[in-house]
This record gives C-alpha cells, structure tokens and sequence, in this order.
C-alpha cells in the first residue's frame, strides 16, 4: 500500500498514541480550569479519532475497489486513484460522500504564515529606487 493507503496499516499506532495522549497535561493559550482541559483534551481526542475513523473507511472503500488514494489532486498513482485533500470550495465536494468533506485543506500557508519584507536590489547588489520596484 502506498501514500494515504497507509492508514489501514498505521491505525493501530495511531490509536494508541491517542489513548496515551488523553492522559498528558493540555497546552493552550490562556487560563484552563482543570476540568475545561480536560474536555477541551477529549474534545480533541474525539475529533482526531473521527478523522481517523473517516481516514480509514474511504481508504478501506478505494482499497477494495481495486484503486489507490493519493494525498491531493496532484500527487500521481494514476488516474483511479481518489485524491483525500480537497479545496474547500472544491465543487466535486458535492458528489461525494460526506467523509470527504472532512479533509478540506488549503494548498498554502499564505493564511497562517507571518508576513515577510521584500527588498528589492539591482543585479548589481545595490538597493533599487521605490520607483523601479
């Protein structure tokens, strides 16, 4: 099995990460009341186990249907393979099972990323004018 195939075989590993991990101390930014970590930690756990449950059924589903399941819409494997990240405006969201619209992605960090400055400079190395910019 290759790519997001993988899953079926690594659920077992991710399973048991998630069970240690409900007993680790929750890090967030700002003040928890012991008990709101506690459910947020849950709530947390529950959502990654959701994910891994609908993960593995579309990846059981294409597995048995004789075709592969890649990462996104531009990784290869051939043309049968189903992509598992989709835009969030993807139309094709539509005509699929309610799974899929789990895995909704960005292609970028653009959203997330600091911005940074940009200089601009002459071949020479020099700093080029605002106007020439």
């Amino acid at each position: 099995m290759r790519g997001s195939l993988r899953l079926v075989r690594l659920r077992a590993l991710l399973e048991r990460t998630l069970v240690s991990f409900r007993g680790e101390p929750l890090i967030v930014h700002g003040d928890l009341s012991p008990e709101d970590a506690r459910l947020l930690r849950e709530k947390l756990v529950a959502r990654s186990a959701d994910l891994l449950d609908a993960w593995s059924r579309i990846a059981k589903d294409q597995y048995d249907a004789g075709a592969g399941l890649k990462y996104n819409q531009h990784e290869g494997f051939g043309t049968a393979a189903r992509h598992l990240l989709f835009d969030p405006l993807d139309p094709e969201l539509d005509r699929l099972p309610a799974a899929f619209r789990k895995f909704r992605a960005q292609r970028s960090l653009r959203d997330v990323e600091a911005s940074t400055g940009i200089w601009v400079r002459r071949a020479d190395g020099t700093a080029a004018p605002e106007d020439e910019e």
